[in-house]
């Protein structure tokens, strides 16, 4: 099958030099990474590229793998840059599975592409391996997002990789930056080319990763990562592989400006989150030990009583400090805005809120695809005003740009989650200055979790990790 053929489109010149690149890094070596930071048209290169080898009648086929909730944007994208039918969607799901799976066996594939999900490939069904055996040889694979297989241990990266290496081409596409998270490329390049290291995984991180001991009670000696090392042969391995864009090197985008804002805890929130300290103190002062679940269960407590509630049911006070300060800002204009949140209660009580000062739509885990589609094109378009959102369902891959205002309510904990967040507004298409808020909780003087958790992932830490193997005597102070 033949595709449609790409419309006329006027590339920029980093996506130009990286089609042009490109090109020849997939004729001499099959694989090719796509390094560009997140809105610098990483599917559009790619399209493109695929385009190519279609006219060549190298590749009848091209499957791309991706998060499910980044369908809808590769669908736009092959409807408004191809004469292509859209893209079979194929979704690996325990619910509707079978559903899928028969319309697999009896589909008449009217497009060249073909959306699977990351998920499908942990145990894949035979109605996706029938097809997959059929058209690899003569296929594109496409992995965006591709740190969604960075874990060398995980099934998806496991079954991915193992059927990678049957398509005759395969393009890797991330916006993370190759020193920040070294040790994610193993699994994403041996996606690429099997073997591509030469070496196994725990070989790979004793040679880039930095570990040193960490003392448990009971005399327990676990190793925890605290740096990289042989970052510049690491880089000059992946270089002949790779076309890099990033924003401050190919684009005149408009500046982000980052607003931090204090928030003044009532007494109730306050009293809510002195008294986890305390508590905390008290396990300290008794030598009692505590499990990583448990670690995890306070570091969510503490980032919910700075939201305005005990726990996922019970608000603290009647109307979050947060909230309120959200309200007054939001009142002072008739703006669009983003606002994410990282807990869903806090999505449904500020989308309850926000409704008496505009149409208000979410985009978060409870929401299903078709409703997900509707509530962002309804924002896009303009006719709703608020965006309610959690990072790390719609952080990845939607194209907000219509709206340079967003609020942080609560930060993610990944710092690869945040900094995607950051860049739905920020990318080609804005026209003016993306203001970012942040709202931190304090008490007085005090600053409370929120603070910490901004300036970690300003450093690029992953929280949860970091809250993990911190020391107990280390979480007091962080909090």
């Amino acid at each position: 099958m033949m595709a449609g053929g790409m419309k006329t489109v006027t590339l920029y010149r980093h996506q130009k030099d990286g089609v042009d690149k490109g090109r020849n890094i997939l004729d001499e070596r099959g694989g090719l990474g796509i390094f560009f930071d997140p809105g610098l048209g990483k599917s559009l290169t790619a399209l493109t590229l695929a385009d190519d080898l279609f006219e060549r009648q190298e590749i009848e086929w091209v499957v791309i793998v991706c998060p499910k909730t980044l369908y809808g944007t590769w669908q736009d994208q092959i409807a408004t840059h191809t004469y292509s039918n859209p893209a079979f969607e194929y979704i690996g799901t325990k619910v509707g599975q079978k559903r899928y799976d028969e319309d697999m066996a009896k589909a008449e594939l009217s497009s060249p592409f073909i959306l699977v999900n990351y998920e499908s490939w942990r145990e894949m069904k035979k109605p996706l391996a029938d097809l997959m055996d059929r058209i690899t040889s003569n296929s594109m694979l496409v992995m965006d997002e591709s740190t969604r297989i960075k874990t060398p241990s995980s099934q998806q990266s496991k079954g991915l990789r193992k059927v990678a290496k049957a398509f005759r081409y395969r393009i890797i596409m991330t916006g993370t930056e190759i020193t920040k998270s070294p040790l994610d490329l193993w699994a994403q390049f041996e996606a690429l080319r099997p073997n591509f290291w030469s070496m196994p995984w725990t070989m790979f991180k004793k040679r880039y990763g930095i570990w040193d001991d960490m003392y448990l009670a009971g005399g327990n000696v676990i190793k925890r990562l605290t740096g990289f090392q042989n970052i510049h042969a690491l880089q000059k391995q992946v270089d002949p592989w790779i076309v890099r864009a990033k924003k401050e090197d190919c684009m005149d985008l408009p500046d982000k400006i980052f607003q931090n804002i204090p928030v003044e805890l009532d007494a109730k929130e306050w009293k809510a989150y002195r008294d986890m300290k305390d508590r905390l103190m008290t396990i300290l002062d008794s030598g009692e030990t505590i499990s990583v679940e448990q670690k995890i269960a306070l570091f969510t407590r503490f980032r919910t009583i700075t939201g305005g509630w005990a726990d996922t049911q019970n608000k603290i006070t009647d109307r979050p400090s947060k909230l309120s300060t959200l309200i007054d800002m939001i009142e002072d204009s008739g703006d669009q805005a983003i606002i994410w949140c990282s807990f869903t209660h806090e999505i449904y009580m500020i989308q309850k809120e926000l409704s008496e000062h505009g149409k208000c739509v979410t985009y978060h885990g409870p929401d299903n695809q078709e409703e997900r589609v509707r509530n962002f094109n309804e924002f896009t378009s303009g006719r709703a005003r608020f965006f309610v959102a959690n990072p790390q369902t719609a952080g990845f891959g939607l194209n907000l740009q219509n709206c340079p205002l967003q609020y942080f309510y609560s930060l993610p904990t990944s710092a690869e989650t945040f900094l995607q967040a950051l860049d739905r507004s920020h990318r080609i298409g804005t026209t003016t200055n993306v203001v970012y808020r942040f709202l931190l909780g304090v008490r007085g003087r005090e600053n409370c979790i929120d603070w910490r958790i901004k300036e970690l992932l300003d450093q690029s830490v992953d929280l949860l990790y970091a809250f993990q193997t911190r020391e107990l005597r280390e979480l007091v102070r962080f909090i």
